[in-house]
C-alpha cells in the first residue's frame, strides 16, 4: 500500500549533517560496546552522536571518561 507524491513534495537529496550535526567541529560518532547503564535506550552495536561541551538535559544520555 502506498501514495502518490507529487514531484514537488521530494527533496532532491537528504543532507544528514544539517540535520543530525549542530556543530561539525565538536561532534563525531561512537560504536557502543557492552552494557550501559540499565534504562539507556542504546544497545550494543549502536551508533552515537556525541556533541562535546553541550550541557546536558533531562533524559540525556551522557559519556564520560574517568581518568
Amino acid at each position: 500500500m502506498g501514495f502518490s507524491v507529487s514531484g514537488d513534495a521530494i527533496e532532491p537529496s537528504l543532507n544528514l549533517n544539517r540535520h543530525l550535526i549542530p556543530n561539525p567541529v565538536a561532534t563525531f560518532l561512537m560504536r557502543v560496546e557492552g552494557d550501559l547503564v540499565a534504562g539507556a535506550e542504546a544497545q550494543p552495536g549502536d551508533q552515537l552522536i556525541l556533541v562535546r561541551f553541550k550541557a546536558p538535559q533531562s533524559g540525556s544520555l551522557v559519556v564520560a571518561e574517568i581518568a
